[in-house]
């Protein structure tokens, strides 16, 4: 299966991550990874806004889950 998913909602939502943590975003990858370890789905997390590093849409591979940092003028809803 195929998951994509707005990773701030999910963090939101979550219990183990919070919002305010500075390190939110690798919080969840870690998560996450930890998930497909176990089964064979793959996992695309896109969050808000742009990457720190970058003042463009960014996409990577972080633990076997392919992360996307919007355009700062594109939210993870549209994206998705």
């Amino acid at each position: 299966m195929y998951y994509i998913l707005d990773g701030y909602n999910v963090i939101g939502a979550s219990q183990d991550i919070c919002l305010s943590q500075s390190d939110k975003e690798d919080c969840l990858i870690k998560l996450l990874s930890n998930f497909i370890k176990h089964n064979k789905h793959k996992i695309t997390v896109v969050f808000d806004g742009n990457h720190p590093d970058f003042n463009w849409q960014s996409q990577y591979t972080d633990q076997g889950i392919n992360v996307v940092f919007t355009d700062k003028e594109e939210t993870a809803d549209t994206y998705i």
